[in-house]
């Protein structure tokens, strides 16, 4: 079989393999999406993640100027409030993160930064146990 043979049954095996490519889009994520169109995001249980997404995202509760950078992606992507250059990458003014925490959960090498300092804490009261809950439920059923 001559080289020329060989290289087009490779080549046509190469787009048999790789044809599912063409059905992939590029799409902005539900998060990036929720910064662009104001919309409101709750991370529930920030320790179980690796602190390195809690640094990253720390970026988007400065008051002065929320910003992420998605340098992943190409140093163009960096979404802020104050981009004027470019609305793609603008940061809706109504955008609101919340995260929770929970550290009775948390093993002391994963306590939060030092950059917890911007954020806003709410401490709530332990919630009622499954059987309190069943208690308050027979007792106050209709």
């Amino acid at each position: 079989m001559g080289k020329k043979k060989k290289l087009k049954e490779i080549e046509q095996l190469l787009k048999d393999e790789l044809s599912f490519l063409k059905h992939l889009k590029n799409e902005d994520s539900p998060f990036i999406n929720a910064l662009k169109e104001g919309k409101w995001v709750i991370l529930d249980g920030i320790e179980s993640a690796e602190p390195e997404l809690f640094e990253r995202l720390s970026s988007l509760c400065d008051l002065n100027d929320r910003k992420i950078n998605l340098f992943e992606k190409g140093p163009q992507y960096e979404y802020s409030m104050k981009n004027g250059k470019n609305k793609d990458f603008k940061i809706h003014e109504d955008f609101r993160l919340f995260i929770t925490y929970n550290p009775i959960e948390v093993e002391q090498s994963k306590q939060l930064s030092s950059s917890c300092n911007i954020f806003n804490f709410v401490r709530l009261a332990k919630i009622l146990s499954g059987s309190e809950v069943s208690e308050l439920e027979f007792r106050y059923r209709y």
